[in-house]
């Protein structure tokens, strides 16, 4: 089952990967391209990348070894070699007269002796954020700084535009001319570049991310992706980030709803402690369980319809519904706990449990119903990584069970 879904993602990956094929091939022959078509272009690509990005995760998930494949490599290649070209082409077609603009450098390489003009590059903005100013310096150092072709005039021009805010203001007073670029450069450098101020900027951000509310996957991700951006930028200014993994899992689980708090501690090592690498993958699984869970929602609502039978009553119907909706625990048919939090189901013995597990067709992977436990994919045993539940260790490492139980899907009473 799980490899026909790997299958059919794949097959959905490839559509997509030919779409970015297009829209390359397109460029060799857009510059006479209307602007509505190329900005029509550009949505397209972006929802390209989009699409691309969900697809490719739902396959690492189900195979890790994709992880290591070049396949996500090549595309954001293709992406980003596509999407700065798309944008000077509606540039050059909104302003074709335009002379050019001082937030953009303008590069240029020979390929067998003919002079290419390349994409224009934007410059990065900077307002005086010091967790900007890294990237911005860099950028700019590199593109505009060390550029020979410029001079310090030209230069403080291109400076000038790509500030805005505190940053702009602290050398707003300054005339252009070549000797005071250097004092702007200097001004900024002096102001900005302090490695602590920024260092502690990121650490507070850290500590005030934003909390995440009941079921939401793209705040899940939103905290994953920050977590990212200032744990790199912390190691890149030469912190020693890879010994906080308690004090990161134990932060970030504060951040999290009481839900996903709970997933965490269900599958967390109970013998030893975690790392930041097992907690991040567990928040990309719960953002993809939840995904997964929105995407089915209304076929497991039609599905709980079907068992509902007609009453006389009007109003009993609805109730009916919503106890279907609502029963979680398949042992004493419970409405607010899953079989694997049942304190009647705790109590049996690790064999009343099995023989509980089998006699109600659970799959003995997860305690669930509707699926064999050969193609479960959930995490395997914690105690020793076989597929069966590890509240049923005990049992089956002194009696290994058979699957009989699962040759036939459970039916529906």
């Amino acid at each position: 089952m799980a490899e026909v879904k790997l299958e059919k993602l794949r097959v959905k990956r490839q559509v997509i990967i030919g779409q970015l094929g297009r829209t390359k091939e397109f460029l060799k022959r857009a510059s006479a391209a209307l602007t509505a078509e190329l900005e029509t272009r550009l949505e397209s690509l972006e929802s390209t990348r989009t699409n691309f990005e969900a697809i490719q995760l739902k396959i690492e998930e189900l195979d890790e070894n994709e992880a290591t494949l070049p396949v996500r490599g090549d595309f954001e290649e293709t992406y980003f070699e596509i999407r700065p070209a798309l944008l000077n082409l509606i540039s050059d077609a909104r302003h074709p007269s335009d002379s050019e603009p001082m937030n953009r450098t303008a590069l240029e390489t020979t390929i067998g002796g003919t002079p290419i003009r390349l994409p224009e590059i934007p410059l990065p903005k900077f307002s005086g954020d010091y967790v900007n100013w890294t990237s911005f310096y860099q950028t700019f150092v590199t593109l505009i700084h060390n550029n020979p072709a410029l001079n310090n005039i030209t230069r403080f021009h291109f400076l000038r535009s790509a500030l805005s805010e505190k940053a702009l203001s602290s050398i707003r007073a300054l005339e252009v001319n070549e000797p005071n670029y250097e004092v702007a450069l200097k001004t900024l450098v002096s102001r900005y570049n302090k490695e602590q101020v920024i260092a502690h900027e990121h650490l507070r951000r850290i500590f005030n991310l934003s909390q995440v509310s009941r079921n939401s996957a793209t705040e899940l991700r939103t905290l994953l992706d920050e977590l990212n951006v200032h744990l790199s930028a912390l190691t890149s200014l030469g912190r020693p980030t890879v010994y906080w993994d308690d004090p990161m899992i134990y932060l970030m689980c504060t951040k999290l709803d009481s839900l996903s708090l709970d997933k965490w501690n269900d599958i967390r090592s109970q013998d030893r402690f975690p790392t930041l690498d097992e907690f991040k993958k567990f928040l990309e699984n719960r953002a993809f369980n939840l995904d997964e869970k929105s995407c089915l929602a209304p076929a497991a609502y039609t599905s709980n319809l079907k068992n509902i039978k007609p009453k006389k009553d009007n109003k009993q119907p609805q109730t009916s519904l919503i106890a279907v909706h609502e029963k979680l625990c398949s042992y004493c048919s419970g409405t607010k706990h899953n079989i694997y939090r049942c304190r009647k189901f705790l109590q049996l013995s690790p064999e009343q449990r099995y023989n509980s597990a089998n006699g109600l067709k659970l799959c003995l992977n997860c305690l669930k119903t509707g699926h064999l436990t050969d193609s479960c994919s959930l995490d395997k045993c914690r105690t020793c990584k076989q597929p069966h539940h590890t509240l049923l260790h005990d049992h089956l490492k002194a009696s290994p069970a058979p699957s009989a139980q699962n040759e036939t899907p459970s039916k529906e009473p």
